[in-house]
C-alpha cells in the first residue's frame, strides 16, 4: 500500500508555487512560446491579457447586476446540454436521462458585454 503525504505533492514555499505557475501553467507557456519564436510581442501580450481582464470584470459586473434565477426545478436542469450534444456516458449517467422542455424553444442568448 502506498503511503501519501501531502507535503510530498503540495508546493509548500513561495519559490515551488512561482515554479510550479512557471513550468505548469499553459497560459504562461503559450505566452513564453509565443515570444520565443517571435510571434509576438511582450507589450502585445500585456494589451491582449489587459483586454481580456476587462472583458472578465464586464461580465462579472454583469452578472452580479443580474437577479438570480428562481430555484425551481426546471431553472436547476435547463440548459445543461445542447439536445444532441449530450456525453455518451458521464458518471453512471445516460443521454435518455436529460430533460428537455419541449413547450420551451432552444435560446441562446447573448452576454450583456456583446449587446453594449
Amino acid at each position: 500500500m502506498i503511503q501519501w503525504n501531502i507535503a510530498d505533492i503540495v508546493p509548500q514555499t513561495r519559490e515551488e508555487i512561482q515554479r510550479m505557475r512557471s513550468t505548469n501553467d499553459p497560459i504562461a507557456g503559450l505566452k513564453q512560446k509565443l515570444l520565443d519564436w517571435e510571434v509576438t510581442t511582450a507589450e502585445e501580450l500585456k494589451s491582449i491579457d489587459k483586454k481580456a481582464r476587462e472583458h472578465v470584470d464586464e461580465e462579472v459586473a454583469a452578472a452580479e447586476k443580474m437577479p438570480a434565477p428562481d430555484a425551481t426545478p426546471e431553472v436547476l436542469y435547463e440548459d445543461i446540454y445542447v439536445r444532441g450534444s449530450e456525453p455518451q456516458f458521464l458518471r453512471g449517467r445516460t443521454p435518455e436521462e436529460n430533460f428537455y422542455y419541449p413547450d420551451r424553444p432552444v435560446q441562446v442568448p447573448k452576454s450583456p458585454a456583446q449587446s453594449a
